[in-house]
């Protein structure tokens, strides 16, 4: 029986550890050695050959000389302050509000449910067409401007963009943190009301230490994904037709790759595109790993 019970536990993780040595070992094994090769389309044929840091130098040379690389890491930290600064107390104060029940709390979690439950192209139609038609055309109309496109104006589009993003940042969000205060015990809740506390008091001092590490999974997430967070740009503008002030990291990283599948399959971009991956992960790895122990260290304690 032990040895039959050995047999079936180890077939039913044959299929998971299988996909995890090809998909993920295998993947970024080769990933690490395409940063440090090049793809060479000759007539169709693909060269491949070892340039050690060349594709590393293009990127530094691409630093210094231009500023697409410089604006799309700057946008994807302004998204990164976004999550943390905005997204996360909006969700945790509405998640309390729920959760407590409150007047028509029901209706507002459905209004903020509803975004993350509707195709992600269906609400890039329509708030596409209620910002460039409807409330554009009412503002020229009232101010006596002429706003030629809130999308394609580097002094406007960073706003309706936003505006997206914590629309659907808090349709995400909040039903992790309804869920963590979910848990707070009942009995805790109830001798805070006895002793007098009142609901500042409350939020403050319980359902924040009792979410507290809730909030530090995201925080961790936001920080390790901020090299490939898109911000819902591919949605609005398609591939390589954002332009350049729109960019995030992860969307001209998504550009070098969907270029490398075009035209034939050519795939003479993905190197550049693995060099990239690699200085990322150079980056945001110690820098995630820090915060993490920062935030465990002065996190308030459920004690």
């Amino acid at each position: 029986m032990k040895r039959n019970g050995n047999v079936f536990f180890w077939v039913m993780l044959a299929l998971p550890l299988l996909q995890f040595a090809i998909f993920y070992i295998g993947v970024n094994f080769n990933t690490i050695l395409l940063a440090f090769k090049s793809y060479e389309n000759y007539t169709g044929k693909v060269v491949t050959k070892w340039i050690a840091f060349g594709n590393f130098e293009e990127i530094f040379r691409t630093w210094k000389t231009g500023t697409l690389l410089k604006t799309a890491v700057l946008n994807s930290f302004k998204y990164l302050a976004i999550d943390i600064l905005v997204v996360m107390p909006v969700c945790v104060m509405f998640g309390y509000y729920i959760y407590k029940k409150f007047a028509l709390s029901g209706v507002f979690k459905v209004l903020i449910f509803a975004p993350s439950v509707v195709c992600i192209m269906v609400l890039v139609i329509f708030f596409k067409l209620f910002v460039e038609d409807a409330l554009r055309n009412l503002i020229n109309e009232k101010s006596g401007k002429f706003i030629e496109s809130f999308f394609l104006q580097r002094k406007y589009a960073f706003y309706p963009l936003t505006v997206f993003y914590l629309m659907l940042g808090f349709s995400g969000n909040l039903l992790l943190y309804i869920n963590a205060m979910s848990n707070v015990s009942d009995s805790v809740m109830e001798a805070a009301t006895i002793d007098g506390a009142g609901e500042f008091r409350t939020f403050i001092s319980i359902v924040i230490p009792a979410i507290y590490k809730t909030c530090v999974s995201l925080i961790i997430i936001s920080v390790a994904a901020v090299g490939s967070n898109q911000a819902f740009i591919h949605s609005f503008y398609g591939s390589k037709n954002a332009p350049e002030y729109t960019q995030t990291l992860g969307y001209h990283l998504f550009n070098l790759v969907a270029s490398g599948g075009n035209d034939g399959d050519d795939p003479t971009r993905y190197p550049i595109a693995a060099a990239y991956g690699i200085l990322v992960t150079i980056v945001v790895v110690p820098v995630t790993m820090v915060m993490k122990w920062v935030l465990n260290k002065v996190g308030p304690s459920e004690d």
